[in-house]
């Protein structure tokens, strides 16, 4: 009495066990259907390391194998974090804890055998793998070659929810690895699989349908197994050839499309989704021939205006609808359409489009494999031109492209608004000089997929995770391997494992391809042509991704490091112009703007007081403010009250006379002094454990920006400050572009602690993109991190990583 209740005990080959069948219900209930355990171990576990765990339910031969990471450690007591523990494991748990309490509370028979009665069955017994280092998820199976032979059609079953779920199955397959025809025999029954052989004996089933006619014929086994945990009715004599509908996770068969009342369409984010076909025709017939239409959803602040899309289930109708909130209350939203003819024209020739099907790892938000070539651009091709400067970017409109007539030069970010703006479908073809290349996939204006060559580790899914601090590198790497091993993409992968939810991987995926899309808005030569669409590469994840939001992050990337007093220049006499926002709502999700940044909008931008009384004494700080104005009147969404009234950019963007002359010259005589006071990687703005291959970029990035032809018209002096800043950026380009220099200068600055650690990061950075078969950055990593700190083993990993083409 009083005693804490006794862990279960780890012993040294990884078997978990209980004192009997109480002590495991309650550790399973307790801590295991949570995904951890506080564990006595006989050997001690290193922190973060990661083993293999058999749950061993007494007085049964059941075991369940599941991957752990030590998060705990003291004395002899140690936290498990279980990594695979998904809803078919959780449930076996739950089958192993009632067989266990049915095995204690069976009584004892006392009664003299009878000589003529045939010997009692016997207990299952434990079977060992056939592999100690890769042991069976459940012991009651055994290989034969190319057979596997189940002797319990409760592991069978197991055996067919987990193939459901996707994640390899830890078997102890015998070698070697590869596709591979398996056998299951079950009893005197049997059945043919395919199946893939991975590393460790693990097997992966893409289809696992064949099971489903071995345990039908095992229908009452079955369900003696699963009526005392609840998933069946135990009164139920299911007949066979009913097995799928009652026990297993089989899609049950649709109603026909006239069963049951009409059902309200649901909000999904600004889609509307009908179930039904007959569900989109009532609303279409009670609420949008008035103009108007209900939803089911969370309140929404009246008056709102969204831009709704249709789907009935999983596939677009195609078109979009402007509409304002009216109506929320009781789980109901109700809109009213801006054009309601338009809408009831729209619904009136909705059908449903075709579709491809799908891979079970792509996450899509609309259905890309319908598109409609009724308004797409015939293809054209031309060359690119230098990026817009900020001057003319913050009047984008009057910059825009207009048609593409006579279009032989562009810039990408013009190409990139003008197909937006016309929300056209198809790829857009960009190819730098230097041999990158960007593969854009629009759909009706909006961005579906990205792809950049080659391979940038900067804009990898696993870093934009990381950087978003959603996973962390020891969680990274687990996966990387999982999902190499497994043939699925990371992002699926990290889903499995628990580690990322699915709308955080949603949110990466937009981060991502807004990363990669604003790289390409700083390429100023090579080819770009425009053709029609076609299906993105492999199991490609589609994520839609607005235009605006892309364009809005590359404004904002930019201004973020343009000063207040460079923006004041920028807007010129527009600073004594009024300015009001276009569309508040739209802004407002758009740039995803702060409390502070929607109250200043709202309060300061009345239309009355002069940009500059607006920003002065603003909530949100005198720069903070100008950037978003900025940021407003490049995106479109806001404008000057008066039409005459200019920024007077043209006159801005260069070198100006008077006091704005004065500015200038202490703006060059500012950054002169910084830079004579960095070190040679500061100067050209890179970190100095970034790989040799950048410094060029950097060098040519930083000089072009001082270039003389920029001062051609500047008065002696500015062309002096010019020259001097441009020379700070030679010499240091100089100092450092040889290895021998560069690892000189390194070690007068940096310690030998310094550099060692910097090196550890980059070789952990180069195994990583080894796994995920990025050799070029592999080489750059263990390259870099050979001049930081040479030894035998970073030697090594370069060279097998040059080696192994």
């Amino acid at each position: 009495m009083g005693n804490p209740p006794a862990h279960p005990r780890l012993d040294g080959h990884g078997v978990l066990g209980f004192d009997d069948g109480e002590h495991f219900a309650r550790v399973v209930e307790s801590e295991l259907l949570h995904g951890r355990a506080m564990v006595q171990a006989e050997a001690a576990l290193a922190m973060h390391s990661s083993l293999r765990v058999h749950i061993q339910a007494p007085g049964t031969g059941q075991r369940l194998d599941l991957g752990a990471r030590v998060v705990f450690a003291q004395a002899e007591i140690f936290g498990l974090e279980f990594t695979d523990l998904d809803a078919p494991r959780k449930e076996l748990l739950r089958s192993m804890v009632a067989t266990a309490q049915a095995a204690e509370s069976s009584p004892p028979d006392h009664t003299a055998p009878d000589a003529d009665a045939e010997p009692p069955a016997a207990k299952p017994t434990k079977v060992t793998p056939s592999t100690e280092s890769a042991p069976s998820a459940l012991a009651a199976f055994e290989w034969k070659a190319d057979q596997l032979r189940v002797s319990d059609p409760g592991f069978l079953l197991a055996l067919y929810l987990q193939a459901l779920k996707g994640p390899p199955l830890d078997l102890g397959a015998p070698q070697p690895t590869g596709p591979r025809s398996l056998e299951l025999h079950l009893g005197d029954q049997r059945g043919l699989v395919e199946a893939i052989i991975l590393e460790g004996g693990r097997v992966d089933i893409p289809d696992p349908s064949p099971f489903v006619p071995l345990l039908e014929k095992q229908t009452a086994a079955l369900a003696r197994l699963l009526a005392p945990v609840g998933l069946i009715d135990g009164t139920t004599d299911i007949e066979a050839g009913g097995l799928a509908a009652e026990l297993l996770p089989t899609p049950k068969s649709k109603p026909s499309p006239g069963d049951g009342p009409p059902r309200m369409p649901k909000l999904d984010g600004e889609s509307v989704v009908f179930e039904r076909m007959r569900d989109m025709e009532h609303e279409r017939d009670v609420n949008v021939r008035n103009g108007g239409l209900f939803v089911e959803s969370a309140p929404l602040p009246l008056r709102r205006r969204l831009s709704l899309r249709f789907r009935i289930g999983g596939r677009d109708l195609g078109f979009a609808l402007e509409a304002d909130v009216v109506f929320a209350d009781a789980g109901r939203v109700g809109f009213s359409f801006t054009q309601p003819a338009e809408a009831l024209r729209q619904f009136q020739r909705a059908e449903v489009p075709a579709s491809k099907p799908r891979s079970s790892s792509q996450i899509t938000t609309t259905d890309v494999s319908r598109v409609s070539g009724s308004r797409d651009l015939p293809a054209f091709n031309g060359d690119l031109s230098a990026p817009l400067p900020l001057a003319k970017l913050l009047e984008l409109s009057k910059h825009s492209i207009r048609s593409t007539e006579r279009l032989g030069r562009a810039s990408s970010l013009l190409l990139f608004e003008f197909l937006a703006r016309e929300k056209q479908t198809g790829v857009l073809e960009i190819h730098r000089a230097e041999g990158t290349s960007c593969q854009i996939y629009f759909y009706q204006g909006d961005v579906a997929f990205v792809e950049v060559k080659p391979f940038e580790e900067s804009v990898s899914l696993g870093r934009i995770l990381i950087a978003q601090k959603k996973v962390n590198e020891t969680g990274l790497r687990e996966a990387l391997e999982r999902a190499r091993g497994s043939h699925r993409l990371l992002g699926r992968m990290l889903i499995l494992l628990g580690i990322i939810k699915r709308g955080e991987l949603v949110a990466a995926l937009r981060e991502q391809c807004r990363a990669k899309i604003d790289a390409t808005f700083g390429w100023s030569a090579g080819r770009y042509a425009w053709g029609p669409w076609r299906d993105p590469p492999g199991e490609a994840d589609l994520v839609v991704t607005r235009s605006l939001g892309v364009l809005a992050r590359h404004v904002r990337v930019l201004l973020e490091h343009t000063s207040g007093r460079d923006l004041e220049l920028l807007f010129g006499s527009g600073m004594a112009g009024v300015m009001v926002v276009q569309d508040l709502d739209r802004l407002a999700t758009t740039l995803q703007l702060q409390p502070k940044e929607l109250r200043f909008l709202e309060l300061q931008l009345d239309g009355k007081r002069s940009v500059h009384d607006a920003v002065t004494g603003s909530p949100i700080g005198r720069l903070g403010a100008l950037r978003l104005l900025a940021t407003c009147l490049a995106l479109g969404l806001a404008r000057f009250t008066d039409d005459s009234q200019s920024m007077d950019l043209e006159d801005s963007a260069g070198p100006a006379s008077g006091s704005k002359e004065a500015d200038l010259e202490a703006q060059l005589q500012e950054e002169l002094t910084r830079l004579e006071g960095s070190n040679h990687f500061d100067v050209l703005g890179v970190h100095w454990s970034s790989h040799q291959r950048s410094y060029r970029e950097a060098w040519e990035r930083r000089r072009s920006a001082y270039d003389r032809k920029n001062y051609a018209e500047a008065p002696e002096k500015l062309e002096a400050l010019a020259a001097k800043i441009r020379a700070c950026i030679d010499a240091a380009y100089e100092a450092i572009k040889s290895e021998g220099p560069r690892s000189a200068y390194r070690r007068r600055l940096f310690d030998s602690t310094e550099r060692q650690y910097a090196a550890d990061m980059l070789v952990k950075q180069g195994e990583i993109a080894l796994m995920r078969g990025d050799r070029v950055r592999a080489l750059e990593s263990f390259e870099t991190a050979l001049e930081l700190h040479p030894s035998q083993k970073v030697k090594a990993l370069l060279t097998q990583a040059r080696e192994n083409r």
